[in-house]
């Protein structure tokens, strides 16, 4: 159609004007390449990195922050540091964190970030029957206290470019869940330090369900192969 060959040209030009294109993941750069039909030797991919010292397992800050909300040691904790907005989609995480919670009430989910769907996500929380152990924290400055105060993070997106959120819970320890958007098959490895999952509430709660149901050392073996990963290659 007229309209598609006229927004190729448009790219096509643009790309005869740039001595180098950075993109964020594999995929994007394949995207580029193939669909739009930039050349491939000026598409690079430069991942974001990850200040490993900082985003780190903490024994000391899990615990003083699970004294101060109230959350016993042993129960596991599900995390989203997100912007809150549609394409994050945190509704599927908070319906499948429900479903989740009714089979397992040692389970808790801590929704770090500010945004302009805070209201209408805070009034599903409301709703649900697990509404207290749903937690809502705003926009903050340093998440990493909370990271290192969960064992599981949840990216529910439809999409991403390369999720620096999901690379910097990985390096503090915790197991990652991911729907299948652009970036995250660069990051997780299916079963081996985290889920790559369907687009929808029950994609995700499967995931949450898998983990639920792993051994104490399996979660340790799978966290331990997420830091390494990220430490060796973010």
């Amino acid at each position: 159609e007229l309209w598609w060959h006229k927004i190729l040209a448009i790219k096509n030009v643009r790309s005869l004007f740039t001595r180098r294109i950075l993109v964020v993941s594999r995929e994007i750069k394949d995207r580029l390449v193939k669909v739009w039909r930039y050349p491939d030797s000026k598409v690079k991919v430069t991942y974001h990195g990850v200040d490993t010292a900082h985003y780190s397992p903490s024994l000391e800050v899990r615990n003083q922050i699970r004294q101060s909300l109230g959350i016993p040691e042993t129960d596991l904790v599900f995390i989203s540091t997100a912007r809150l907005s549609e394409v994050k989609r945190l509704d599927r995480l908070i319906d499948a964190f429900d479903f989740l919670a009714k089979e397992h009430p040692n389970t808790w989910l801590l929704m770090v970030g500010g945004g302009a769907l805070e209201k209408i996500l805070s009034q599903q929380a409301q709703g649900k029957a697990s509404k207290d152990r749903i937690k809502f924290f705003g926009l903050l400055l340093d998440v990493t206290p909370y990271l290192r105060a969960s064992d599981v993070f949840v990216l529910p997106s439809d999409n991403e470019g390369l999720s620096l959120a999901l690379l910097e819970a990985m390096s503090t320890g915790l197991i990652c869940v991911s729907t299948d958007c652009t970036g995250s098959s660069e990051v997780i490895t299916d079963g081996r330090n985290g889920y790559i999952v369907e687009k929808s509430v029950d994609g995700v709660l499967g995931a949450l369900r898998k983990i639920m149901g792993l051994s104490l050392e399996a979660r340790k073996n799978m966290t331990q192969t997420g830091v390494d990963f990220v430490r060796k290659n973010f």
